[in-house]
């Protein structure tokens, strides 16, 4: 509102300026040409110059009125409205940040969930019941039931804490308002789940050291007939469970694709 107030006042005085100015130089005009009818028909002396000349000085200084004097009743409101601002634009800023916090957890909780269970189903289908002879194989496989068996308590522990404050706010948005208070205290309880799950990670060190080699085992295992049949006849019933058209491939680079996700989430 002051803004708009002093852009106002800016346009108004540069209005006045340029007004004035042409004002001025209409009347110093007039006064020059006084001055020479004066000069040329009477021979005024050089005591009337200085004159003229300090009333043409006179004529450049004439002070520039700019806006009238507005009522006591209409700055007291002004002041009202400016000492409002600075308080509603605070309580602004807080419910934005509370929104942002509450929209980030819940995209954490919800896509840590979506995680373990493809997790689960990759272990489940692929993992447990690759053929024993693969031995080599079955190892470097079992490097993702070890991610999954971190993300799960992971989860778990999201849940307890998410899932209750997701479900009072979907089902009702006022009741945002009334949990306001307590999303501070949430977000502490959330970071320190992750403070206390981050030395676990470390298994992610392990799977990403050995994902090469994974995959280059599975690229050879495409080559057999046998296990052309394995995978098909997995892919067909892991589709089924999940719901989706994901391969072997696209579970075992999942744990790849997540850990960016978390530095993302939790640098918002």
């Amino acid at each position: 509102f002051i803004d708009n107030q002093l852009d106002d006042l800016n346009k108004k005085i540069q209005q006045n300026i340029s007004s004035n100015n042409e004002n001025v130089q209409f009347r110093v005009k007039q006064d020059i040409n006084t001055k020479n009818n004066v000069d040329n028909n009477n021979g005024n002396s050089s005591n009337n110059n200085k004159g003229n000349q300090n009333k043409n000085l006179y004529i450049y200084n004439t002070p520039i009125q700019v806006l009238p004097i507005t009522n006591t009743n209409n700055s007291q409101n002004q002041n009202e409205v400016s000492s409002k601002k600075p308080e509603k634009n605070k309580m602004k800023k807080k419910e934005v940040l509370n929104q942002k916090i509450y929209n980030i957890s819940k995209e954490l909780y919800e896509t840590e969930k979506n995680y373990v269970k493809y997790l689960t189903v990759a272990v489940k289908f692929y993992v447990e019941t690759i053929d024993t002879r693969f031995e080599k194989v079955k190892l470097q496989f079992d490097a993702l039931s070890s991610v999954l068996r971190i993300n799960e308590q992971l989860y778990e522990q999201l849940k307890n804490i998410c899932e209750p404050i997701i479900d009072i706010i979907e089902n009702d948005r006022s009741a945002f308002l009334q949990l306001e208070d307590e999303l501070p205290n949430y977000l502490n309880k959330l970071g320190q789940i992750l403070v206390d799950i981050a030395p676990y990670f470390k298994i992610y060190t392990m799977y990403i050291s050995i994902y090469h080699d994974i995959m280059s085992t599975v690229s050879y295992l495409k080559t057999t007939k046998k296990y052309k049949r394995w995978v098909a006849k997995q892919d067909k019933l892991a589709r089924k469970e999940a719901n989706n058209l994901l391969s072997f491939s696209d579970y075992l680079i999942m744990p790849i694709q997540r850990v960016p996700r978390y530095v993302l989430l939790l640098s918002e």
